[in-house]
């Protein structure tokens, strides 16, 4: 029972740290707004109204004074068993609160989610986009090289096609400065000399070729022109890309804040789980606490079996007290000025045995129905 308790006190904890949130500081007020008032008056009238008179009777007393004590105890024991009712009702509504806004939370959760995997595909199609892009420029790159390569040849063979005009016209020029020389002398003396020399040390000068240069001219002009478009589709796949790069930060910014949210709305529900298991543990001990007393009151036990249950330790003080050692610890109330001890238990069970005999002799749900014995005041 005590574990049990303990276990409730400590989800209880959650409500008294500094970090809480507003709806923790929120639901705490409740509790000390609508649960504590009521227990506390529960504990104090079971202590003041019940034990203390027990502890203190007089055992001397005769047969009109124990039956007026009786009297005292059983509207003693009504009103802490209805101060507990009034506890369990303030928690059960601070759950279906609680219960509300764990239903919303899910509806939302499920909503986040929804938008969590919406931006999870755009990034993936994002993703998608930059490897496309990318294979874009690296292909594009590629034809830019292949394309200056072209152009960087078209350019060499324009450059051979000039020299070699530009030789044959330097051929040309010195043959027609050499002269012919006397006619006799080249056609008598040394023919055969002249022919060879002619051959083999002083080639016959190549004719001048214009048109290998406008040809030259024109391939260069395509391989330039070509080496121009193949940048500017390089330059279009590289913006491209960029555009599909920003495209993707932009998205991946958008599932990053989507994630956060959804971990924000996680753990408040998680939180709220927390409150609404504190919560039903709190009914369920109030409600075990409230139906003893009931069960007692209207039981047809013996008066004197059925004032020992009515301040059972086990079902009743231990379970109460438990309540008011967690309430201090996490300042949720202010700490009593008496406390209900086993052995205080034990010296009124001591008392009840020696008033067994001046004890009314009737079971105690009778004299409960009897009204004119009992005027009970609410307090």
């Amino acid at each position: 029972m005590v574990y049990f308790f303990f276990t409730f006190w400590c989800l209880l904890a959650h409500l008294t740290r500094t970090e809480q949130t507003d709806v923790s500081s929120r639901y705490k007020t409740q509790i000390i707004d609508t649960v504590i008032p009521p227990y506390n008056a529960a504990y104090t009238t079971l202590n003041d109204k019940v034990i203390q008179r027990l502890l203190t009777v007089n055992i001397d007393s005769d047969e009109t004074r124990i039956r007026t004590l009786v009297d005292s105890l059983v509207c003693a024991s009504q009103n802490v068993q209805s101060k507990l009712s009034e506890a369990t009702k303030a928690s059960e509504q601070i759950r279906n609160s609680l219960d509300e806004e764990i239903t919303q939370l899910t509806l939302s959760i499920v909503n986040q989610e929804n938008k969590v995997r919406a931006s999870q595909e755009s990034v993936n199609q994002a993703n998608i986009n930059i490897q496309h892009a990318q294979q874009q420029v690296t292909t594009a790159e590629h034809a830019v090289r292949d394309k200056q390569n072209a152009l960087n040849a078209a350019e060499h063979d324009m450059r051979e096609a000039q020299k070699a005009v530009e030789r044959a016209r330097l051929c040309g020029r010195r043959r027609r400065k050499r002269g012919f020389g006397k006619w006799w002398r080249k056609r008598v003396e040394k023919p055969f000399v002249n022919a060879i020399r002619q051959t083999v040390v002083k080639p016959v000068c190549s004719v001048v070729n214009a048109g290998g240069i406008d040809n030259a001219k024109d391939r260069r002009a395509l391989a330039e022109h070509t080496f121009r478009e193949a940048q500017q589709r390089l330059t279009q796949y590289q913006q491209n890309l960029a555009h599909q790069r920003a495209q993707h930060a932009i998205a991946q910014t958008q599932l990053n804040e989507a994630n956060s949210q959804l971990n924000i709305l996680t753990n408040q529900l998680n939180e709220k789980k927390s409150k609404q298991l504190m919560i039903a543990l709190l009914i369920k001990q109030f409600k075990s606490v409230e139906t003893h007393l009931k069960n007692v009151l209207d039981s047809s036990t013996v008066l004197e079996d059925a004032i020992s249950q009515l301040i059972s330790f086990e079902l009743v003080i231990a379970p109460l007290h438990a309540i008011c050692n967690e309430m201090i610890t996490n300042n949720v109330m202010n700490s009593f000025n008496f406390e209900i001890s086993a052995d205080t238990i034990a010296k009124i069970l001591t008392n009840l045995q020696l008033l067994k005999e001046k004890m009314p002799k009737m079971p105690l749900n009778e004299i409960i129905v009897d009204d004119t014995n009992i005027h009970c005041t609410k307090t």
